[in-house]
């Protein structure tokens, strides 16, 4: 098995994070899976960021939920590479969808905001996913595991999985009871022990890290030796290339 992989944010080693045209450079190396984080706005539309408020990524303040999409379409999420990008809107999950309409490609979607701030995602989301016809093509995260259980049982036909930083105990046997389909483990709590216990659990595993340490190239080796099913990387060109050196190895 070859490990796929998960381009995190988009190319978001080299273009900002969480938009299309992050997306669409990461589509360029052919990745296996595109990741993604949501939020739901004053007006319940559904947009790509990764954290609850606008201040890191953006030339906007505060909390997303307190604007509407025409108010956060205003705000530039180009941040430190607006030389290189130039203004870029923080897109929406149906301009995503539109992006990669007739792709054979995945995509993680993970939940932020661990869902207290955003009554109403959960059955939002698995419309907009079942209108796609995407349902066998989403793995659905979140760091609040009940919220994961939840989804699993609105979603049952659909892929779910819960992210952790922490070593944990048998990880695999937890996450079989829990109902999960995925662990997302932080890649440090991994070695080949615990590789073999989630996957003898009946669990594929998706490892990401903090930062660009999950970028070095003998990380995402060790990681591929392990048999994790997937990593998330800021720089899906460099994990694809060492899959085709991979691939030309075994030729």
């Amino acid at each position: 098995m070859m490990t796929n992989c998960i381009a995190h944010r988009g190319l978001s080693g080299l273009y900002p994070e969480n938009t299309l045209i992050s997306f669409r450079k990461a589509l360029e190396y052919n990745p296996d899976c595109l990741e993604l984080d949501i939020h739901l706005t004053k007006d319940n539309q559904i947009v790509i960021c990764h954290d609850t408020t606008l201040d890191r990524t953006t030339d906007g303040t505060g909390n997303i939920y307190v604007y509407t999409l025409e108010e956060l379409e205003k705000f530039d999420a180009s941040y430190h590479f607006k030389e290189k990008t130039g203004f870029q809107e923080i897109p929406t999950l149906d301009s995503y969808f539109d992006l990669i309409r007739g792709r054979d490609i995945v995509t993680l979607i993970e939940f932020k905001g661990f869902g207290a701030a955003y009554p109403g995602l959960e059955e939002l989301l698995i419309e907009k996913i079942r209108r796609e016809d995407r349902s066998h093509q989403v793995v659905i995260s979140g760091f609040n595991h009940p919220q994961m259980v939840k989804f699993k049982a609105m979603a049952p036909e659909m892929n779910v999985g819960v992210p952790y930083r922490c070593n944990m105990v048998n990880p695999g046997k937890y996450g079989r009871e829990i109902g999960m389909d995925y662990l997302h483990p932080y890649y440090e709590t991994l070695d080949q022990k615990t590789v073999d216990e989630i996957h003898d659990a009946g669990l594929k595993i998706n490892a990401w890290g903090i930062g660009n340490s999950i970028d070095n190239p003998d990380v995402i080796r060790k990681l591929m030796s392990y048999g994790v099913d997937g990593i998330m990387t800021n720089r899906a060109d460099v994990m694809m290339g060492i899959k085709e050196e991979n691939l030309k190895g075994r030729a």
